[in-house]
């Protein structure tokens, strides 16, 4: 069995057929139980989150109905959802959901970068990346521990997907990585890093002033909307930019594979 949060919640069986969960709080009690799999969670705490704090006085009947549906809808002869003293816990083998496997080979990626291994780097953060199929949890009420998971999720998507543009213009494939740096900044104008990556693609496609046009365009936002300028890096970066440093051309990773999280 599978389970899938990079995307709509999702379970898969043995032969990667779909099980339907019901929709609402059934889908979000296994949301839950996934957050927290192989451990126990108090009935109390899971009454808590389902219902944010303000339930109804039949939650926990209906918490138990929850249950009931999970188990019938998962596979047959197996009992994933246990009762645990006064809560319930999901049963679950580690590469049994997808935010797990996501991890690892993010992970993978990030070692053979390490290792100086550019293309088995690439192959690894592009399965890691591949795996999304929209946006966390997408199609649940997100708050509170959800809301932080799915947070957290997406932040290591983004951050991945910025690991994979390293990659790719230490292996000299700047042309590949502009369309998509040009979404990427868009969606996320406070993102220093993916900006610094933009410009350096740029300039080494030949594309100095819009280089320079992506720098400004930084600083007014960030200027504008917190009031700081953008970091000694990107300030750094647009000095060489516009002074055409022969460092720029071609070599090693020129953004930090750990930087610009703003």
């Amino acid at each position: 069995m599978q389970f899938e949060v990079l995307g709509p919640i999702l379970v898969r069986d043995d032969e990667a057929e779909i099980l339907q969960i019901a929709q609402g709080l059934p889908q979000v009690l296994l949301a839950l139980l996934l957050l927290k799999a192989n451990l126990p969670i108090p009935a109390d705490r899971l009454i808590d989150w389902l219902w944010h704090g303000k339930p109804p006085k039949s939650a926990r009947s209906n918490l138990k109905t929850y249950v009931a549906l999970l188990r019938a809808a998962l596979t047959p002869g197996s009992l994933p959802v246990r009762t645990a003293g006064n809560g319930y816990l999901l049963v679950m083998e580690p590469d049994s959901l997808d935010a797990t496997i996501f991890g690892r080979l993010a992970a993978g990626g990030r070692q053979a970068v390490r290792d100086h291994d550019l293309v088995g780097a690439s192959r690894l953060f592009e399965r890691a990346l591949s795996m999304w199929q929209g946006e966390a949890l997408h199609g649940l009420d997100l708050r509170g521990e959800l809301a932080n998971w799915a947070h957290r999720l997406e932040d290591e998507r983004l951050s991945v997907s910025e690991d994979l543009v390293d990659v790719k213009l230490a292996l000299g494939r700047h042309n590949d990585t502009i369309g998509d740096l040009l979404s990427h900044t868009a969606r996320h104008p406070l993102r220093e890093r993916g900006h610094a990556q933009l410009m350096l693609a740029l300039y080494r496609s030949g594309r100095q002033s819009e280089a320079l046009d992506t720098y400004h365009r930084l600083s007014h936002t960030l200027v504008g909307q917190t009031g700081v300028k953008p970091g000694l890096h990107v300030r750094e970066l647009h000095a060489k930019i516009l002074n055409a440093h022969p460092s720029l051309a071609h070599g090693p990773l020129e953004t930090s594979m750990s930087g610009f999280h703003t």
